[in-house]
C-alpha cells in the first residue's frame, strides 16, 4: 500500500498515520493506493480548539507562569483563579477555582489546570514567595516615673511597613504613652494592602 499525507502540495508523511501539532485550523490531504492499483484521495480538515485562559486574580501571566505572589510569613493566602475554564484541577485533588494556603512559611510554586468545555487544558504555575519578616524596635525611655508620659518611636528598616498601631490604638511611628502603672507597650507594623 502507498500512503501520502499532503500539505500545500508537499508530501509530509508516507505512513498511514500522521502526528501533528497545528497551531491553527488546517486541511491535510491523504492519498492512498492499494496493491490492486485502486487509489483514493480524501481531505482531512483539522479544527484547532482553544485552550482556556486562566490567571490568578490581580496577577499577570507569561508563558504559563503567574507573576509572583508575595505574602508575609505565617499569613494565610487565597489564590483566586480567574478566566474562562469550566473546571479546575489542583494536584491536591481540589476542584475549586481557588486554593487557600494557611500559615504560609516557605516559598514554593503551586500548579492548577483549567479545563475548557471542549476538553482542552491550560496549566498555570503560581510562585508564592514568603517575604522576610521585618523587625520592629521601640526607641525611647522605657523607665519613667508613675503618672508621667514618655515619648516612644517605632523603628524598623525603611519602607518595611505602611503604618504602625500601638496597643493604646494610636497610629503612626511615634506615640506619647502615659504611664500610671507597670505595663507593656506593644506596636504592630502593617501594610495597607
Amino acid at each position: 500500500n502507498i500512503w501520502k499525507w499532503i500539505l500545500n502540495n508537499d508530501t509530509i508523511e508516507t505512513k498511514s498515520a500522521l502526528t501533528i501539532q497545528p497551531s491553527s485550523d488546517v486541511t491535510y490531504t491523504l492519498y492512498a493506493k492499494n496493491k490492486y492499483g485502486c487509489d483514493q484521495t480524501v481531505d482531512v480538515p483539522v479544527v484547532v480548539e482553544s485552550a482556556p485562559t486562566i490567571w490568578v486574580d490581580g496577577y499577570s501571566v507569561e508563558n504559563g507562569k503567574s507573576e509572583q505572589v508575595d505574602v508575609c510569613k505565617y499569613q494565610d493566602v487565597v489564590l483566586n483563579i480567574m478566566g474562562d475554564a469550566d473546571s479546575y484541577e489542583w494536584p491536591s485533588g481540589n476542584t475549586s477555582n481557588q486554593l487557600k494556603i494557611d500559615n504560609v512559611q516557605l516559598s514554593q510554586s503551586y500548579s492548577v489546570t483549567g479545563i475548557g468545555n471542549n476538553g482542552c487544558k491550560t496549566q498555570l504555575i503560581i510562585p508564592v514567595n514568603v517575604l522576610p519578616t521585618a523587625q520592629i524596635a521601640i526607641k525611647g525611655d522605657m523607665f519613667v516615673c508613675k503618672n508621667m508620659a514618655t515619648h516612644l518611636e517605632a523603628v524598623t528598616e525603611p519602607n518595611a511597613f505602611d503604618n504602625f498601631i500601638w496597643n493604646n490604638n494610636m497610629l503612626g511611628t511615634e506615640n506619647d504613652v502615659y504611664i500610671d502603672k507597670d505595663s507593656a507597650v506593644t506596636v504592630t507594623g502593617y501594610n495597607a494592602s
